[in-house]
């Protein structure tokens, strides 16, 4: 028997109702995974089990909660989530030239090239959101990324000149990458033209893991890659899972929102610890698709709330290219729960959260 059905085994004979918690404030990405002091505590008999470990460039963390006496083996649960985390790597990462990004970027002609349902699916959402957002979330920015030299995170010495930056946004645009899920092929309009799915891809291998979950019979537990979380069920108190927002300064940590959280995603991108300085100006490591250069608004921290972790992922990354205004405009219209942080000042802050989120946070404290 293989060592899948060897796991399938063992779940199936321990599917019984877990209840999820989160023990430890951690700062991850922008997030601490708040934990509030309850009275119960004292009184609470529950058992926490954490499997952790690297994956997609950063770390993952998953938090499941047991009844006493109801521990299942730590084994068979390791099991599915290395073989889900190594089907996501494979698939989604750009630095395995035999997975489907890796063949796609080296496939410099026009044809269609067949992929997996998994990356058709991931891609047709990135598309969509491409096309929600105005281009303002693109995976075909890889290209310009590296013209910046924000690949090998080594600080550039100089700017592109206008020609240079000209030249490979030849080669960038998400409408010239075609889908067609009947086929299942992914295909671009220029053979140059390549893919890079890091701002979705984290987002993915969560829900990937939280439906790995949910199919081995997990009712009660937290996800997390990166930053990027995902919740089923409820904490140790059986209440709502209670993350909290990080306020974007420096040297300090202090908590903006904190929300509470039910069978939902979270995620945060902001650009205020991923930046370089060349001479006086300012860099960010995020780049406009549309403009082709670091963006310049004010955004430090964008967080959306979404059902499935991909899509809040790739959104948080579009409202932080399109800047405050817009993306609150975006957000309002389409129903979508954001909280944006903006710098003001030399070191103040401002914040603003679209209706939806409201349902969910409430006001943070320091720390």
């Amino acid at each position: 028997m293989s060592s899948e059905e060897d796991a399938g085994r063992d779940l199936r004979a321990l599917r019984r109702r877990y209840l999820g918690a989160l023990l430890v404030i951690a700062l991850l990405a922008g997030l601490w995974w708040w934990r509030h002091p309850s009275r119960h505590d004292a009184n609470e008999a529950l058992q926490q089990r954490v499997h952790q470990g690297e994956t997609m460039g950063t770390t993952y963390r998953i938090a499941l909660i047991f009844e006493p006496g109801d521990i299942p083996p730590e084994d068979a649960w390791q099991r599915i989530i290395d073989d889900t985390l190594n089907e996501a790597n494979r698939a989604l990462s750009r630095f395995d030239a035999q997975g489907d990004v890796g063949r796609f970027n080296a496939h410099r002609d026009t044809s269609p090239l067949p992929v997996s349902p998994l990356t058709l699916a991931v891609v047709q959402r990135a598309q969509e959101i491409s096309a929600l957002t105005d281009g303002a979330f693109d995976i075909t920015v890889a290209p310009l990324v590296g013209l910046f030299g924000f690949h090998d995170k080594t600080a550039p010495q100089s700017l592109p000149s206008d020609a240079e930056l000209a030249a490979v946004r030849e080669k960038v645009g998400w409408q010239k990458l075609a889908v067609d899920p009947a086929a299942g092929t992914l295909a671009k309009a220029h053979p140059e033209l390549e893919i890079d799915l890091s701002a979705i891809a984290k987002g993915k291998g969560v829900d990937m893991l939280a439906e790995a979950l949910n199919a081995a019979g997990a009712q009660n537990y937290m996800v997390e890659i990166g930053g990027e979380i995902r919740v089923r069920g409820h904490n140790r108190q059986r209440g709502p899972w209670r993350i909290g927002i990080e306020k974007p300064t420096e040297g300090t940590r202090e908590v903006a929102r904190i929300v509470s959280l039910q069978d939902m995603a979270l995620a945060t991108s902001g650009d205020y610890r991923s930046f370089y300085t060349l001479g006086e100006q300012r860099l960010s490591h995020t780049i406009d698709p549309r403009t082709g250069r670091p963006i310049e608004n004010a955004l430090a921290s964008v967080t959306v709330l979404a059902p499935d972790c991909m899509s809040a992922d790739a959104l948080a990354t579009a409202f932080t290219v399109m800047g405050m205004k817009r993306a609150l405009y975006l957000a309002q219209r389409e129903g979508i729960a954001a909280f944006l942080i903006a710098r003001q000042g030399k070191n103040g802050f401002i914040d603003s959260a679209t209706p939806r989120f409201q349902q969910w946070s409430q006001t943070g404290v320091s720390r």
